[in-house]
């Protein structure tokens, strides 16, 4: 993948957006990226793997599968290009990918290890505003999701209980 191409792709991304075109190309000029290629219904990252590098997929598609820990339901998610894969999992108490990935059609990746990562951030004012920002909005994605559940459950929790109370 050439410089100039590259770098068009990486400011498609919400990490890069705001980030002058110098700053792109000293990104790429200076940092250490991974690229891989991975062909049609082959495991690109599975469930439980350690997540050591920030994932970008740049070029097709790939299916994300998560199953509920106890089978009950399987949730599959189509995901194009260019996206980041499970950004949240780079740092903190639980450093694992929740959820399986398989290209659904030939794909392209590029990643950053973790310290890459921390360097640009340190280095980047707007790619540290990014990260916190994708970072804080899948938080509160997921709270938000969490919090619906935890309603519904509240909801048919009073209505068995006000069933069982009726003379």
């Amino acid at each position: 993948m050439g410089m100039l191409r590259l770098r068009d792709q990486l400011l498609m991304l919400p990490l890069f957006q705001g980030m002058s075109r110098s700053d792109i190309e000293n990104v790429v000029a200076h940092t250490r990226l991974g690229f891989a290629k991975y062909g049609k219904n082959r495991v690109v990252i599975g469930e439980g793997d350690t997540c050591t590098n920030l994932c970008f997929l740049m070029q097709g598609e790939m299916e994300s599968v998560m199953s509920a820990d106890d089978g009950s339901y399987t949730v599959f998610e189509t995901i194009k290009a260019p996206s980041m894969i499970q950004p949240e999992r780079l740092f903190g108490m639980e450093q694992r990918y929740t959820k399986t990935f398989r290209a659904a059609t030939d794909c392209g990746m590029v990643c950053i290890g973790k310290s890459g990562v921390a360097r640009l951030m340190a280095d980047f004012g707007i790619f540290r505003i990014n990260m916190l920002n994708i970072l804080c909005t899948n938080a509160q994605n997921r709270q938000d999701k969490d919090g619906h559940a935890r309603r519904d459950d509240r909801r048919e929790q009073d209505q068995r209980f006000a069933h069982t109370r009726r003379p």
